[in-house]
């Protein structure tokens, strides 16, 4: 599983949870974990799929969340 902040686990999505967060149709979804879902770090079993966050941002239907930078006063 791929980490996500110091040591606590990066939850991984069910395909229905994904579907309700994703910027996408489910059939896109769909579409996109089947090309390059695995390599991406997504799992399936033949029944389900186990899909990290990290895995949806890659394949473009999650926008990434990005912590603005403080400059020094």
């Amino acid at each position: 599983m791929i980490g996500g902040m110091e040591g606590t686990p990066a939850y991984n999505y069910t395909f229905a949870e994904a579907v309700r967060i994703a910027n996408c149709s489910e059939s896109t979804l769909r579409r996109k974990l089947k090309a390059e879902g695995r390599k991406l770090g997504a799992t399936y079993n033949g029944r389900s799929w186990q899909i990290p966050v990290t895995t949806l941002e890659a394949l473009g239907v999650l926008d990434t969340v990005q912590t603005p930078r403080m400059t020094p006063r």
